[in-house]
């Protein structure tokens, strides 16, 4: 078959405008050449799963040529959807491929508006972006609708490799607008033709249905353990948990399970990722842009990570799970640190975006539903985390008691026959969803302010003995716990109010005591007082207000751990949360 480049050479040079407005009987030769044309452009795009149609006009010649790329089930006419199309020019002097607009199914409004939200939410892989003011020389409605493009002149075609390049980024392009829903006529960007004049009531109108679709996330319906309660909680005020423990104590399976549990059965929310001892980078996150790719041309190498961050990005109202399985093989501030950086910014109070500035891609959207779990295993063949890493993550150790191990033994009856994890009712995945935007939009509901100003006191005896030793934690930490502290009032179930105390002693236990590590000069002092703020012991302090009572807080689990940290720096002169 012949070049690409070759082919549009033959059919420029064929003085096709002769032929307008007469029978498209005659033009015989250019529409041989075309059908060649169309028949190269068919047999590239094979893998997109795209069909191709042409037409010089119907009955007659038109004045623009055009061979059509499209997905069927989006665009099934040129007249309706977008799609990636090869314009000949009225003038016969160059061809155009744009991503294109149907003409004719709706108003120069909402084709506008279209236009800018794909230029808005997609990269243009260098092609042009049209302004609304691109003209073939005849139709306008072709130059208006016309969204990317790049114009092919006679005199001077591009190489072979260069428009099989263009074909190819266009057909992604188009194929990144149908993954993030934006060929759909339903998706949350296009509104129904006949309000569109009306922006507040499609919003109002689209909440509406999508209320009738939610239901109530509960925890109670996925677990009754204490410790996969504090992770579903912990998920809720802040999307990056991770999970410490040995080999086999269940980290890896209650992520995974979590998300098979509000599992939509068309779209796969989660990814287990194994962390390798090579990532040295976040290119095995992010990918890479790889210059000596089709012949020199380049192109930028997503990941199956990247492709999920795009997933997210497209079904907003559902959670997304990433599961980077033995997180701390490789030093986590080495590939990660872009994710620690950019999830301080989401704002879950705005619609404000966060994206992450690719080099050779564009912009990369951070979906505010992407909840991040990290497993960790402690042996010689691991790194341990730093401050700027706990400092942004709840810490949740994983240490079954004997029960629960034991009870493998008999069969789960969450899960199916074939031992994968229940899906919850239809709607659920997006009640959870809804119910995170709630706490970490950081509205404290009045039942949860009293409970905060009884937390603050036993924040402030901690933070006084953990100052003496460079320990003190700041904002951000005092930020977290109250939203964890909304995010356990929103899940009590039946009665179940958790206390001041009980939630104090978590977040001291997941936020705090992990950062907490030295030798016995370090901190042993430190951790003698600790442990005498969590029994019985606790001394009065007047500097405190309300003051610190002789009868200590009962901080049962955080003084387990302590205990635990006292005895391994006793053993081994030197101790560590994790």
């Amino acid at each position: 078959m012949s070049r690409i480049n070759e082919l549009f050479d033959e059919a420029l040079k064929c003085n096709y405008p002769q032929y307008r407005g007469k029978s498209i009987s005659e033009g015989k030769d250019f529409q041989a050449i075309f059908s060649d044309v169309s028949d190269y452009i068919q047999n590239f795009s094979i893998s997109f799963n795209v069909k191709v149609e042409k037409s010089v006009g119907i009955g007659r010649w038109s004045a623009v040529p055009w061979i059509r790329v499209f997905y069927p089930d989006t665009s099934p006419s040129a007249q309706d959807g977008v799609y990636i199309v090869y314009l000949f020019s009225a003038s016969g002097k160059s061809a155009f491929i744009t991503l294109n607009q149907g003409t004719t199914d709706s108003s120069s409004e909402k084709r506008n508006r279209t236009r800018k939200i794909i230029q808005e939410k997609i990269s243009s892989r260098n092609f042009l972006k049209n302004q609304g003011d691109l003209s073939f020389g005849d139709n306008k409605n072709y130059g208006a609708a016309a969204i990317f493009y790049k114009e092919y002149k006679a005199d001077s075609l591009p190489s072979e490799t260069e428009m099989n390049n263009d074909l190819k980024n266009l057909l992604e392009i188009y194929k990144e607008c149908r993954d993030k829903g934006l060929l759909s006529e339903n998706n949350p960007y296009n509104e129904n033709d006949s309000i569109r004049n009306d922006k507040s009531k499609i919003l109002s109108g689209k909440k509406e249905i999508l209320s009738n679709q939610i239901k109530d996330f509960l925890i109670s319906n996925f677990t009754s353990n204490p410790l996969h309660t504090r992770y579903i909680r912990s998920l809720l005020a802040k999307p990056f948990v991770i999970l410490s423990g040995n080999s086999g104590t269940g980290k890896t399976r209650i992520a995974i399970r979590f998300a098979e549990y509000l599992n939509k059965t068309n779209i796969k929310n989660s990814l287990l990722i194994p962390v390798g001892a090579d990532w040295t980078d976040n290119t095995k996150i992010l990918g890479y842009y790889n210059p000596l790719a089709n012949n020199g041309a380049g192109e930028y190498v997503k990941t199956d990570v990247f492709r999920f961050l795009e997933a997210a990005g497209a079904n907003p109202e559902i959670p997304f799970f990433l599961i980077l399985d033995e997180m701390n093989l490789s030093h986590v501030e080495r590939y990660f640190s872009d994710f620690l950086s950019k999830m301080e910014l989401l704002d879950f109070k705005s619609d404000k975006k966060v994206f992450f500035d690719i080099q050779g891609y564009g912009q990369l959207e951070l979906p505010k539903n992407l909840f991040i779990t990290g497993t960790v295993n402690i042996d010689e063949t691991t790194y341990m985390f730093s401050p700027k890493v706990l400092d942004r993550a709840n810490v949740i150790e994983f240490k079954p008691e004997m029960d629960d191990v034991l009870n493998n033994l008999i069969p789960d009856t969450s899960t199916g026959e074939d031992g994968k994890q229940k899906s919850a009712d239809a709607g659920v995945a997006e009640g959870f969803m809804q119910l995170a935007n709630k706490v970490r939009s950081g509205e404290i509901p009045e039942d949860v302010q009293p409970v905060l100003n009884d937390i603050k006191p036993i924040l402030e005896a901690f933070y006084k003995e953990l100052e003496k030793c460079g320990f003190e934690f700041a904002y951000r930490t005092a930020k977290e716990i109250r939203l964890y502290a909304i995010a356990a009032y929103k899940t009590a179930e039946n009665g179940k109010i958790p206390s001041a105390t009980e939630i104090a002693d978590i977040q001291i236990l997941q936020k705090i005591l992990p950062k907490i590590h030295g030798n016995k000069k370090q901190i042993g002092t430190l951790l003698d007082e600790l442990e005498k703020l969590c029994i019985n012991k606790g001394s009065i302090d007047s500097s405190v207000t309300p003051p610190i009572t002789g009868t200590g807080y009962n901080l049962s689990d955080s003084l387990a751990k302590i205990r635990q940290m006292k005895d391994k720096l006793d053993r081994f002169q030197y101790a560590s949360f994790i």
